[in-house]
């Protein structure tokens, strides 16, 4: 299924004091992909009207099929293809709302500014008359742009603080499927603070390449936003919260109880089961082959001659990255490890808890440290 950002400034002129309507419109549709590049396919774009709201009663539909060309728009003439003299523009809510391939991509809310004042040459033929004239009516000439988001079903990207992320359903999870990579980088060493207005990160070896393959390195305190309860926003976007112990482990045992593993519930422990064991045998490797299901398929170092990388068959497509020190110095070159902070705290209140994998075993760490480390970010968000 193709997914397309549609950029629309939309505004429709109504029946005004004048007692004349439109018959068409034209408009310009900008068409990109997620990545920003230009699609070269043909798409299928169905404009409906409703009024009263959103789900009220359709007024007016049509479908156009464009071949869209390497300039990236298609010149739109709504009402080309059925006449919109059939609507009786009273005094109600109208919205146009646009479907791309099948799939609903946004919805805009129609005002009436009285269209017949803005084109006083013409008289009551005006519905037949202006096009007569070569005079068509351009949406853009009387804009006011009111959104309506396209709702969010996980696999699609979300675009956020200048980048695009891919995500990817994990369970009843949505996952970031790439590390987080916000805010403004600074030299590793330096504290980077609570301050979610100015979000600060630190890059491997501080060059900002390896951010923008591998993404940030947050503090934890900073990436919490100063807060301290779990499973708050952060530094991710909104609707989307930093991953709790809890979070990773309903993570863990999913990918546990899918490929058939044992004792998954023995292995992946909730913190309140952790909790009643005292926080007994909780660190280090937990776990069959679970991290393997986790980690890229490229970019992995080898362990003694057996190849370190996963099968990466859920789409969570970790890649290894070093932790930052306190004191600013990394802990080993790219391709050996991916850790991740948790949104909870260890019991002694100094440290958090995180997830980690390695080249060298298949399960999945996980552990308390200092919150002073740099250490990787995903975002996740719930499915209802």
């Amino acid at each position: 299924m193709k997914l397309f950002f549609l950029f629309v400034l939309l505004t429709i002129n109504l029946y005004g004091a004048y007692g004349q309507k439109s018959a068409s419109f034209k408009h310009k549709l900008i068409l990109e992909d997620p990545e920003k590049s230009v699609l070269n396919d043909n798409i299928k774009v169905d404009i409906l009207i409703v009024k009263n709201s959103i789900e009220g009663e359709v007024v007016f539909t049509e479908t156009h099929v464009y071949q869209i060309i390497t300039s990236g728009f298609i010149n739109l003439r709504i009402g080309s293809k059925r006449s919109l003299e059939d609507i009786e523009w009273i005094d109600e809510d109208y919205f146009v709302i646009f479907n791309i391939d099948g799939m609903l991509h946004s919805i805009f809310k129609l005002l009436s500014n009285d269209f017949a004042k803005q084109i006083q040459t013409f008289d009551d033929a005006f519905t037949i008359g202006y096009e007569d004239n070569g005079i068509i009516p351009d949406l853009n000439d009387f804009i006011k742009d009111v959104k309506f988001k396209k709702p969010f079903v996980c696999g699609d990207k979300i675009y956020y603080a200048g980048q695009y992320y891919a995500t990817v359903k994990i369970g009843n999870q949505c996952w970031f499927a790439e590390n987080l990579n916000v805010g403004r980088q600074i030299q590793s060493g330096i504290d980077q603070g609570t301050n979610c207005n100015d979000i600060k990160k630190y890059c491997y070896i501080n060059l900002n390449n390896y951010c923008e393959k591998y993404g940030g390195l947050y503090q934890w305190n900073q990436l919490m936003c100063g807060e301290t309860e779990e499973a708050v926003q952060g530094i991710c976007p909104e609707g989307w919260h930093i991953p709790s112990h809890d979070d990773w482990t309903t993570l863990e045992r999913h990918i546990c109880e899918d490929v058939g593993n044992k004792d998954c519930e023995k292995h992946f422990l909730y913190a309140e089961e952790e909790e009643a064991r005292n926080w007994q045998g909780i660190t280090w490797n937990k776990g069959t082959n679970e991290g393997y299901m986790l980690k890229g398929v490229s970019g992995w170092k080898s362990y003694y001659g057996t190849n370190g990388n996963g099968s990466d068959i859920y789409g969570f497509s970790a890649l290894p990255l070093s932790a930052c020190r306190t004191n600013g110095s990394f802990y080993r070159e790219v391709g050996y490890k991916s850790n991740w902070w948790t949104s909870t705290e260890s019991r002694c209140g100094n440290g958090a808890w995180f997830r980690l994998l390695s080249y060298s075993y298949n399960t999945i760490v996980r552990h308390a440290h200092n919150k002073t480390i740099g250490r990787s970010v995903r975002c996740l968000r719930y499915i209802d």
